[in-house]
């Protein structure tokens, strides 16, 4: 099921947004914890955006 959402998301946002959702998908998988699509965009976006684009939240 999330690893279809992450699919979908790679196509949406490229593939570096597509890596980093689905290795926090397999790191958070595997603590058996479930993380909605949504959270697991926000905390890729603000990843990226701290790392890739400098900006801070």
């Amino acid at each position: 099921m999330l690893s279809a959402q992450l699919n979908a998301y790679k196509k949406e946002t490229g593939i570096l947004s597509g890596y980093f959702k689905e290795f926090f998908a397999g790191k958070l998988k595997n603590r058996e914890i479930f993380v909605t699509p949504y959270v697991l965009a926000e905390v890729t976006d603000i990843i990226e955006n701290h790392y890739f684009k400098g900006e801070y939240y």
